[in-house]
This record gives C-alpha cells, structure tokens and sequence, in this order.
C-alpha cells in the first residue's frame, strides 16, 4: 500500500493510459479523482476500482475549461481534502502537415495539453505547498523530445510541458521544499485506443504509407530497439514509482519508457 490514504487527481483516466495508472493507484491505497471528458468511460473505471474495495469520484471536466478545473479541485478538496498526488495524463492530437494545420485545431491542442495541464498544476499546487509534500507527474511523450511528423501542435505542447516539469522543480528547490517533485514520463508508442481504436494513429499512418494497419505497426516499431508497442501498465507502473515515497529522490526528470527508440 505504497499510497495508503493519499489523494490523486488522475486526468485522462477514462481509458488507456490514465485508466491504468488510476487501477494501480487505487490498488496501492490512494483515494482517486478521475478526470476526462466522457462521464461514461469514468463511470466505468470508478466502478472497477469501487469493485476492488477502492475509492474514487467520476468527475466529467474538459482541460480547455478553466471553470471545470477550478470545480474539480473544489470538488477534490470537499470530499477527500486537498491533492497529494496529480497525474497531467489527458492529451489530445490534431494530425496534418504543419502547413494544413487549422489555427483552431492548433490552439485547442495547445489549451488542452499545456494550458490546462499548466492550470491544474498550479490549483493543486496551492495545497502541496503549504503541506510541503506532493507529487506531480506529467505524462508526456517522447515528442516532447524530438520532433512528430504531422504532429507540430501536439509536440510544441509536449516540449512546453517539459519545460514546465523542469522549471517547478527548480521552484521547489528554491523554496526548499524537497517534498515535492516534479517528473515526466516520455513514452514510446503505447497500445491505446488513441493509437489502435478508429481513425487513431495505427489509420492515419497506415494512409499516410498508403498500405495497411500491419505496414503502420511496422513502420512506427522500427524506431525502437525493442520493436514494440508498451502497454499501459508499463508506463502505470513507472508513475506508481514517481508517485511513491521511494521515488522522493527523484526530480526535474524526464523519463524515457520508450522500447529504446530516444537513445540519450
């Protein structure tokens, strides 16, 4: 029970990643708060952690809305007291040649991954630090290290995401609060509905390639040493570290969990 009692804001955890990474907390002890769009989806892994004797709240919120960030940490705060643990998980795509790119498409995925991830941050922050204790992790990608052909706005958020990771954590250095950290994960391709499901990444490449969905697997796994795909509870598992006291040494990094395919 690595998180017994703690409370964590888990965004995007309808499904895929943050669906797994709210399971393993909710495993470990922690008292979760689902955040995503589809009320659905979080009913749904609400009810799976209630099943395991776990407790959770499903609160439908979209990252673009300041007012819905503002109501989710309200709502956190009311029922479980103020955050220990945030997960900025939720992510969104809009895939085109930069050229193609509409300014709209370009601004909301800005709004969603940075913005918003940002604003969020900053709401739980106002609880971490008077408790001098806190863990927040940014799921990220390894875009937010290297390019995304078809992908400016979704890496020019990434990159800005990782600078902010970074740069909280110098802040609580020099407010000497060890207590909080501030990490990245930056995955690989990972088996998610975003990846495998309709008109996901798997279907765009496989047009882009003008072949097929087993000719997208091949060309997105030829970039890692591994040639795979990960799975959600890899990257699940590497958040339950970050967010647990055996990790309390570890800040301002961005890890890579990427099968091998960003060799620094």
């Amino acid at each position: 029970m690595k998180l017994k009692d703690k409370v964590a804001i888990v965004t995007g955890s309808g499904r895929g990643i943050g669906r797994a990474i709210a399971l393993v907390f909710a495993q470990e002890g922690a008292k979760l708060v689902l955040m995503a769009r589809s009320q659905d989806q979080l009913d749904g892994v609400k009810a799976e952690i209630e099943a395991r004797g776990g407790q959770a709240m499903a609160l439908a919120g979209d990252l673009a809305k300041k007012s819905d960030i503002e109501r989710v940490v309200a709502e956190t705060v009311d029922r479980f007291g103020g955050p220990d643990i945030l997960v900025n998980n939720a992510s969104l795509q809009s895939r085109s040649l930069t050229l193609d790119v509409d300014d709209d498409a370009w601004q909301h995925v800005i709004q969603v991954n940075l913005v918003g991830s940002f604003l969020l941050t900053k709401s739980c922050l106002k609880y971490m630090i008077p408790r001098k204790s806190g863990r927040i992790i940014n799921v990220l990608s390894v875009n937010a290290k290297v390019g995304h052909v078809f992908g400016s706005a979704y890496a020019a958020a990434k990159h800005g995401m990782l600078g902010v990771t970074r740069s909280l954590a110098l802040e609580m250095g020099f407010l000497e609060i060890p207590g909080i950290t501030v990490n990245a994960i930056c995955p690989g391709a990972v088996r998610t509905e975003m990846m495998e499901g309709e008109g996901g990444l798997l279907d765009f490449v496989a047009k882009a390639l003008k072949g097929d969905r087993e000719d997208a697997i091949a060309y997105i796994t030829e970039k890692n040493m591994q040639k795979r795909m990960l799975e959600p509870e890899e990257i699940a598992g590497l958040a339950l570290y970050l967010a647990s006291d055996d990790a309390r040494g570890v800040t301002g990094q961005a890890i890579n969990l990427d099968a091998g395919q960003v060799m620094y």
